[in-house]
């Protein structure tokens, strides 16, 4: 029989070998004021998404970006990527974005 220590050990064992499965590139990073979110390190794809300054005025999305020495492709634009970013003027986007997803212009005038 489990004692609830036992229990609390197993459980605690299976969350530690749950979370160093979860994918090491499943991360964001920052270049020249837009955040990118990798969507597949091995064809080295990102998506622009939110971070924690709100975008304002005029963004240019690059086609391809480099992080750490790493080169991506820029593909998607993310869920409410520039929500409620009431100061935005105007974005371009190249055309190596293929998908825009929900709500990524969201409560943008």
């Amino acid at each position: 029989m489990r004692t609830p220590t036992n229990q609390l050990r197993a459980i605690l064992a299976a969350m530690i070998m749950l979370i160093a499965t979860l994918p090491s590139f499943a991360h964001g990073f920052e270049v020249d004021g837009i955040y990118y979110h990798v969507l597949n390190e091995t064809v080295k794809s990102v998506e622009v998404t939110c971070g924690e300054n709100e975008y304002s005025g005029s963004i240019t999305i690059p086609s391809s970006v480099t992080y750490k020495g790493i080169s991506y492709s820029v593909t998607q634009i993310g869920y409410a990527s520039f929500c409620d970013c009431f100061n935005l003027t105007s974005i371009s986007i190249p055309n190596s974005v293929t998908k825009i997803d929900s709500y990524a212009l969201y409560n943008c005038i």
